[in-house]
């Protein structure tokens, strides 16, 4: 019994088991950093012309109204039992005691209620409050936010998180700058008392310089930075700004307005603002100010040591501006197992799923975890094509399989389902069913699955789903979200078997089709014998423009790539259509001709023909010598290059005996006539040998400057051709062009690899491959199979996916971020030998590190 599809259960309930999911992976956040509230001195609230304190309760109402945070009801309520009295300073303050509150008057709080609120509306997850010279607003605000989400968002059962409120202060210094200290709340009893020793009041702020209080924050654990740098006026001597903006010492700035860098030039001549990591500062001192400057942060479960090591990776965890995201993405895998499936969950037949985070997954796990089986999974799903029995009868060892992504604002579900019969044994010759393959590709061996594996659905919402029937559209999308998996193991086959043209070309194109193409071979292929010669002489006119188009396109997308990685790496177009062999042998394939057999009773062998052709073919294109043979204009031909002078052998009286004639007396027509016929009467191979010209002349191949990895001494640059490199040099090569070239071009869908530090020197992997990660994942979704832990820490996957087997199984042991602490003993464990081993080699290595 084959198991076939036509059922949309199981769909809604996978989708929302992968959306439910506890996101564990690390996701930017919108953070509002340095913002005052009430506790400091120049608060306005409202308008800038007005201070908080001169506020009626009132006036506070009707803005509350105003921002919609009291609905008109709410607000005559409040205004009338305000008139009443019922809000007096006394009653008020008793009940505010009673219930242990943190405010001291109903004015006080509504203004944080109506922080919290207008936090919650601008979607803001992570809260730096920094009053002026004081830390008395952090457990107002801190009870605002946690009763606004208790009582206004979570009853909405939404999927809005929880604000976390960081500590933090602004200090106003003696050489008149701004210094921000952020600290962990845990120490809020010891930064109180560290600014009860520095702070005049709370207005006046302290007599210590800048210097001096970034360095008592260190002191006390905290992260300190100099606040909105823009307005810094350059106070202090050389000597102190050299001082103050020593690389070694500024880390961290904060800034205000990201369009102005004038205040560069008042700070020192050592300073590197490439070396920064720059906070967009709110500063906010307006309700109407939040939410409007922002700094976006990359972390997982927020914290101050989580902002912290953000800071600290800044180049890849802190944005001023919210950094663009994919359109495309994978977001998990539910796989449905039977008894002797691979995958699962704890021993039992519940679905094995796994999420992914839109940016880096890295998988790791000892050998034979099903790591690359999870990469062969989503290859067979998503392009329906497999290049291995043996591989697909693994895959099929499932009930159903379902893939989550999302492609341009819609979610969608596939579901794949393996046409095999029930008995689940792959020894069988009848494992699959005969409706299995819709073909067998002649050319590159692939096989290509039948539409009956999958079906695939548009999520309308948690509750309703829609399935795309058409074929068209379902292929459409498929191709549109996901390219097949890099291997290395691939690529160095690529290497060996000399095909790297075609694997350039293949990531160029990706995704490009030719239909003018595409449809002039339809109708060559198409043709009828006695209509085949006519629709060739149409068809080569036609080819002239498309093939015009080819190289002035390969002109075009080369060009600018070349420009922007001048120093790394070049694409250079090379067409092989000297390389006449490609083309030319197609075309006898069907001939059964021997090659030392003679043409025409004449002493030119057919051999000597192929060398002629050849000679021709370097002096006009293949196409204009199809076209002058269709057109039987052999004189014209010869006179391009005679054909005669290539018989040479001598003519014998035996030979004339036997019937063969004098070369010189025989026309061109009956040399190149038997050629004509060649063409004419074989469709098949001359239409493919056309094929064959076209991907000769639209090739490609990479020039690779082999000094351009990191080095102990500067080197110049220089450029050899790939195929000229070592076969770590040429996966090094390749590998910086997928990842750059895929930058370059806005290529959105998963850059999906396995295992790419095989044939890797370890300087590379850090210096250039670990690099590369980093630039791309922010706006390109990358999962990663790999063995190799500096590419898990030090490109900072957002999401760690650990294996394990236990021989007869694979499971997921743990996912999580890679700030997660058991995570990070896990990476120990599998990919550093263990904590003693991880001991060993930093003893190892302790006399060269400081």
């Amino acid at each position: 019994m084959v198991r076939y599809k036509k059922s949309t259960i199981g769909i809604l309930d996978v989708y929302n088991r992968v959306e439910n999911l506890r996101k564990k992976f690390g996701k930017v956040k919108k953070a509002e950093i340095h913002f005052h509230t009430p506790a400091s001195y120049d608060y306005r609230l409202i308008t800038p012309d007005k201070y908080y304190y001169d506020l009626t309760e009132e006036e506070i109402i009707e803005y509350a109204y105003k921002i919609g945070y009291f609905s008109e009801n709410e607000k005559f309520i409040y205004l009338n039992d305000f008139k009443l009295g019922k809000y007096s300073n006394e009653e008020y303050l008793k009940i505010l005691n009673e219930r242990k509150l943190p405010f001291q008057s109903f004015k006080e709080y509504l203004s944080y209620q109506l922080i919290a609120y207008k936090m919650y509306a601008e979607s803001i997850e992570v809260a730096v409050i920094t009053d002026h010279n004081t830390i008395s607003g952090f457990d107002k605000l801190r009870y605002s936010l946690n009763q606004y989400y208790q009582d206004k968002i979570k009853p909405t059962k939404k999927n809005i998180p929880d604000i976390k409120l960081i500590l933090g202060v602004e200090i106003s210094c003696s050489d008149c700058n701004h210094v921000v200290g952020i600290f962990d709340e845990d120490s809020y009893e010891s930064v109180q008392s560290f600014l009860n020793e520095i702070i005049h009041d709370e207005k006046s702020g302290t007599i210590e310089n800048t210097y001096t209080i970034l360095n008592l924050i260190r002191e006390n654990q905290g992260i300190g930075y100099i606040a909105h740098i823009n307005t810094y006026e350059g106070i202090g001597t050389k000597l102190y700004k050299d001082k103050l903006f020593n690389p070694d010492f500024c880390k961290i700035l904060g800034i205000t307005n990201l369009n102005v860098d004038g205040w560069k030039n008042k700070t020192s001549k050592s300073f590197d603002s490439s070396k920064i990591c720059f906070l967009h500062e709110s500063d906010s001192h307006l309700l109407s100010d939040i939410g409007v400057k922002n700094t976006w942060i990359k972390m997982n479960r927020i914290s101050f040591k989580a902002l912290k090591i953000a800071i600290k990776n800044h180049n890849f965890c802190v944005f001023t501006e919210k950094p663009e995201t994919t359109p495309i993405f994978i977001k998990g895998l539910a796989i449905k197992p039977v008894q002797n499936s691979f995958l699962r969950k704890n021993q039992s037949n519940d679905l094995f799923i796994l999420d992914f985070s839109k940016d880096l997954n890295c998988i790791i796990g000892g050998r034979g975890t099903g790591k690359s089986t999870i990469l062969n999974i989503m290859d067979t799903i998503f392009t329906q094509e497999v290049e291995s029995t043996n591989k697909l009868k693994f895959i099929s060892l499932y009930e159903k399989i379902y893939v989550v992504f999302r492609a341009y604002n819609k979610d969608y579900v596939i579901r794949f389902l393996p046409q095999v019969y029930d008995h689940y044994d792959i020894t069988r010759n009848d494992f699959f069913s005969f409706t299995a393959f819709k073909n067998y590709s002649i050319e590159d061996g692939k096989k290509i699955l039948s539409k009956e594996w999958y079906d695939l659905y548009e999520i309308i919402d948690r509750s309703s789903a829609i399935e795309i029937s058409d074929l068209n559209d379902c292929e459409m999308i498929l191709s549109t979200v996901y390219k097949k998996h890099y291997s290395i193991n691939h690529i160095i086959n690529l290497i060996q078997q000399r095909k790297l043209g075609n694997f350039i070309k293949e990531v160029i194109h990706a995704g490009i089709s030719n239909d003018q193409l595409s449809k002039i071979f339809l109708t060559l292929r198409n043709s009828k014998e006695n209509d085949f010669l006519k629709n060739l002489k149409t068809s080569i006119s036609k080819l002239y423009p498309v093939i015009e188009k080819i190289e002035k396109n390969a002109f075009e997308k080369t060009q600018g790539f070349n420009n922007y990685y001048s120093n790394i790496i070049q694409i250079k177009f090379s067409p092989r259509k000297n390389q006449t062999s490609n083309y030319i042998f197609v075309l006898f394939r069907n001939s059964n001709i021997k090659l030392d057999s003679y043409i025409s009773k004449t002493k030119l062998k057919w051999i000597d023909l192929i060398t002629y052709l050849d000679v021709i073919l370097n002096k006009i294109t293949f196409l204009e010598f199809l076209d002058m043979l269709a057109n039987r204009q052999f004189a014209r031909i010869n006179k391009i290059e005679p054909i005669k002078k290539y018989a040479t052998e001598p003519l014998t009286s035996k030979d004339i005996a036997n019937g063969f004639e004098n070369i010189e007396k025989v026309t061109t027509g009956r040399l190149l006539g038997p050629l004509y016929d060649i063409v004419k009467n074989n469709k098949e191979y001359t239409v493919q040998s056309i094929e064959n010209y076209i991907k000769s002349i639209d090739d490609f191949t990479l020039l690779f400057n082999i000094n351009s990895k990191q080095s102990l001494k500067t080197l110049s640059s220089n450029f050899r051709e790939i195929e000229t490199l070592s076969l770590g040099q040429q996966v090094v090569a390749l590998l910086t062009f997928i990842m750059e070239y895929g930058k370059y071009i806005g290529d959105y869908t998963p850059f999906i690899i396995d295992q790419p530090e095989d044939n890797l020197d370890n300087q590379y992997i850090y210096n250039t491959l670990v690099a590369s990660l980093r630039n791309i994942k922010n706006h390109r979704q990358v999962i990663v199979v790999t063995h190799n832990s500096t590419i898990v820490t030090n490109a900072d996957a957002e999401q760690v996916i650990i294996l394990n087997s236990d021989g007869k199984s694979g499971y997921i042991e743990k996912t999580g971020y890679i700030s997660d602490e058991k995570i990070m003993k896990l990476i120990m464990v599998h990919l550093e030998g263990g904590r003693q081993a991880f001991k060993d080699k930093m003893f190892t290595y302790s006399t060269i590190l400081n």
